[in-house]
């Protein structure tokens, strides 16, 4: 007699799941899929503060977006690599990377206060900048999340790349590029706060990033506080 055994589809029905994020955005129709983009607060960043001086009170701008396409965001791509939605946000970029950058500041231990109706390297009035010792802000190199389905899972990464404004005085710089990314994987097709979550981590660990950049290069050193 012979014995049949019941074995799970899961494995099959996980690799159907998957091979449908392949082909699912061409059949949902569109070429483009909004998502949102946020930043969550670092819970800790490398500490700024000089030994043995004040914490210089930083004036932090609005960044400028110089990426050469800034209508879009990133790709929903195919298992074959080929775009199949693009993603696109309403959500202010140049505001969500002051906030950052401000936030980040703080938590390396600087007195940053967030001024998000000027730009970097305009003429700021003095009576606006009365008791601080510089001026951050910074540019959007870069920002991308894509996700992609393989065999199993989607892949999804994200990447952020900035530079940064420091001026003070008379004397200003720029500093980078500096970087953030991230990898996640999905069992199924990649739902939009899947894509969001991706970049919300890409832009911590490059605001992380750009404070060990400023501790190694010494550049708030150069316009640090007394």
């Amino acid at each position: 007699m012979m014995c049949q055994t019941n074995r799970p589809a899961f494995p099959f029905l996980r690799s159907l799941c998957v091979l449908g994020a392949a082909f699912g955005p061409l059949a949902a129709g569109g070429c483009s899929m909004p998502i949102s983009a946020k930043y969550s607060p670092i819970a800790a960043a490398d500490s700024l503060v000089i030994p043995g001086g004040t914490p210089p009170r930083v004036f932090v701008v609005r960044y400028v977006d110089q990426r050469e396409d800034k209508e879009f965001i990133g790709a929903m791509k195919n298992v074959y690599g080929s775009t199949v939605k693009k993603l696109v946000t309403s959500d202010d970029l140049t505001r969500i990377l002051a906030e950052a950058t401000t936030d980040a500041l703080r938590k390396a231990g600087l007195k940053a206060d967030l001024n998000s109706e000027r730009l970097p390297t305009e003429k700021i009035p003095p009576e606006e900048l009365k008791g601080y010792n510089c001026v951050v802000g910074g540019r959007i190199e870069q920002v991308e999340v894509v996700s992609q389905p393989g065999w199993s899972t989607v892949k999804i990464t994200s990447r952020v790349v900035i530079s940064l404004y420091v001026r003070k005085g008379g004397k200003a710089e720029w500093v980078g590029p500096i970087e953030g990314t991230a990898e996640k994987r999905e069992m199924t097709y990649a739902q939009s706060g899947a894509l969001t979550d991706a970049l919300d981590i890409a832009l911590q660990n490059c605001m992380r990033n750009m404070v060990r950049h400023l501790k190694a290069s010494g550049t708030l050193k150069a316009v640090g506080g007394t």
